[in-house]
């Protein structure tokens, strides 16, 4: 006879199970959390809202994968108007950051110059990362435009503002001021000082848990791609393996950076006799700025190099299409370019005598005063003990 143990349904084991399950679902989301959250800066924290946060990341977000529309503008100034309203100095810098660059990005440099002149004489938060964060941008914009005496105007207060920040912040500012130093336009080609640049890198590796994963890998991203600058035509294999790095950090988390990249990859490839290699990032990066609508200067060297590839090819038909199309963008930029260069310092130099205005108009009553004042003491006083003399001697 073949006996059968009896087994008790326990209705407390299922449940027991659905927390178990649910407590593991739990921990994933919260290491998932974590792994993709960073740790504030202190000057940061005392002004941490998690609602300005997220509208600066979503319109951030949309700027880099060149989808910034309309109501992303908007956005940008209603947490302006309502950062100032709630006098939240750090998100009042943060969101200026995006406003500099949406002015950049529409060729809006009046308003610009503007924005950075309020930025420079009237600073909000000064000893703050986002205050030297909106400078930086200031700083990349003049670099652009060969404007190196705002550009050596900028550096010099970031460098004032270094000692006044914590210890981790000033390791960020410093990896920031020598990135910045290792740039500089000369005519028409870029100055990269490789020891900068490199010494940047391990500034912020030192400081890498301040940043998101992707604000990380970008920051490396621009550094590696100006580090292979520093080799083009010195070593343009060790170029290539540099600006090939770039593009890996980059992903597709900025397209405007991955399309300067792989401009730059398909120029080194022409120039080392391996224009096949060179035409797929070139030709990865036209369809990036044709889907996007990006014509930019960028662009038209990616058809200038797409041109040169085809012509090292032996492609002579598709070499003269786009040779056409090169030529006629290089006309129109650089017309635009010279044009635009001009207005900048026009703005500029109008700007400095506004500010000049201003800063006499504000101290007018200060001179008044201490002109009343002199007069006072050389004049009234004087009279006033003569008086007293006379009345007293009687």
């Amino acid at each position: 006879m073949i006996k059968f143990k009896h087994y008790r349904i326990n209705h407390i084991r299922p449940l027991r199970l659905f927390y178990k399950v649910n407590i593991f679902i739990a921990f994933l989301f919260f290491n998932l959390f974590i792994v993709n959250a960073r740790e504030l800066f202190p000057s940061e924290k005392p002004h941490f809202e998690a609602n300005f946060e997220h509208h600066y990341n979503q319109i951030l977000t949309n700027f880099r994968s060149l989808r910034f529309l309309a109501k992303d503008h908007q956005l940008l100034h209603q947490n302006i108007n309502q950062s100032i309203k709630e006098k939240n100095p750090h998100y009042i810098n943060t969101f200026n950051q995006l406003l500099a660059e949406y002015y950049n990005h529409q060729e809006n440099y009046k308003l610009l110059i503007e924005l950075y002149d309020e930025t420079i004489n009237n600073p909000v938060y000064e000893h703050s990362i986002s205050y030297v964060l909106l400078l930086n941008r200031f700083y990349h914009f003049f670099y652009l435009h060969n404007i190196n005496n705002e550009c050596d105007r900028i550096l010099e207060k970031i460098r004032s503002i270094i000692p006044h920040l914590d210890d981790k912040e000033a390791i960020y500012a410093e990896s920031i001021a020598d990135y910045l130093v290792g740039l500089r336009v000369k005519g028409n080609t870029i100055d990269v000082k490789q020891k900068n640049i490199t010494r940047s890198i391990e500034n912020i590796e030192n400081v890498q848990r301040f940043f998101s994963e992707i604000d990380f890998s970008l920051m490396l991203a621009h550094r590696y791609n100006h580090l292979a600058i520093s080799y083009v035509n010195i070593d343009n294999n060790h170029a290539i393996t540099m600006f090939k790095k770039a593009l890996r950090y980059t992903g597709n988390d900025d397209l405007r950076l991955r399309i300067a990249i792989l401009s730059n990859i398909n120029y080194l490839h022409n120039l080392t006799d391996q224009a096949d290699k060179g035409l797929i990032y070139g030709l990865e990066g036209e369809k990036l700025c044709l889907n996007h609508n990006f014509k930019t200067n960028t662009y038209n060297k990616i058809i200038c190099n797409l041109s040169d590839s085809y012509r090292l090819m032996g492609n002579e038909e598709k070499m003269l299409e786009y040779k056409k199309n090169c030529d006629n963008e290089i006309l129109v930029f650089q017309s635009k370019g010279e044009q635009l260069t001009e207005n900048i310092k026009k703005y500029l130099n109008s700007n400095e005598r506004k500010v000049n205005k201003t800063f006499f108009g504000r101290n007018m009553y200060y001179i008044i005063g201490g002109a009343l004042g002199i007069i006072f003491i050389l004049v009234i006083i004087p009279l006033l003990r003569t008086r007293k003399t006379k009345i007293t001697s009687g």
